[in-house]
């Protein structure tokens, strides 16, 4: 079953999206990569798109929600 990758630290966010890259750069599909992840092709698809149009840097997290002017 997958989990809500939102209620995962931030740091384990950008993991498992690193670790995304090195399996497709291993040729694996992105059911493939998907499914021990456990997160959905679709996140895969688009962690594989930021990746390919910002590089490593694209994985950072960044704050959900509404932003706040302080």
């Amino acid at each position: 079953m997958k989990k809500d990758g939102r209620s995962l630290k931030k740091q384990v966010q950008e993991k498992k999206r690193r670790m995304s890259i090195k399996f497709w750069k291993q040729s694996l599909s992105t059911p493939e990569i998907a499914e021990p992840l456990e997160g959905s092709i679709r996140s895969v698809q688009r962690w594989i798109s930021a990746y390919k149009s910002g590089g490593i840097s694209a994985f950072k997290t960044h704050q959900q929600g509404p932003q706040v002017e302080r």
